[in-house]
């Protein structure tokens, strides 16, 4: 794999951040819609500084995640692990179509991971399509546990996590 960088997203980044969403829009398993992510989830995620991207050895942007802090949305489940006492919620990672299969979400999730811990959190999670078998199999790899199901957001998820 070619040498890549990873680091927090700047706000100039963020129309090609969100091109990058849409261009993976009708992938299998992908949740996403015309309508989501939007512009406005991008920006929050870089001003909360929760935003990471990945650019190639030229600077060109070919994958993003955001990792934040807890969302209310997720709080109200009584399945997580009661050791986890200060969560990082996983949201939005996407990798170019071009350049998926090789590796690049791992990379891209052991960085933010790694962030995540050293800015004080001890867990991540996750929510995941039932249908992404790609990103079923990373997380899985990587060492997440489904710790339940939830209808959210008019969807049903596998909501999983792990301890940092």
């Amino acid at each position: 794999m070619e040498n890549l960088q990873i680091r927090r997203a700047a706000e100039e980044q963020a129309e090609e951040i969100l091109r990058l969403y849409q261009s993976l829009v009708g992938s299998p398993g992908c949740s996403w819609t015309e309508n989501y992510p939007a512009i406005e989830d991008v920006m929050e995620d870089i001003q909360t500084k929760s935003l990471y991207v990945v650019l190639s050895t030229g600077g060109k942007l070919i994958a993003a995640a955001a990792a934040g802090g807890n969302i209310d949305g997720l709080k109200h489940l009584t399945f997580w692990s009661k050791e986890i006492k200060t969560p990082c919620d996983l949201a939005r990672i996407g990798v170019l179509r071009a350049q998926q299969g090789r590796g690049i979400a791992g990379t891209l999730l052991r960085y933010v991971e790694r962030d995540a811990a050293a800015r004080g959190f001890d867990g991540m999670r996750l929510l995941v399509s039932p249908q992404n078998s790609r990103a079923l199999a990373l997380y899985h790899a990587a060492g997440y546990q489904k710790r339940g199901e939830a209808c959210l957001y008019e969807r049903n998820w596998f909501c999983c996590e792990k301890a940092l």
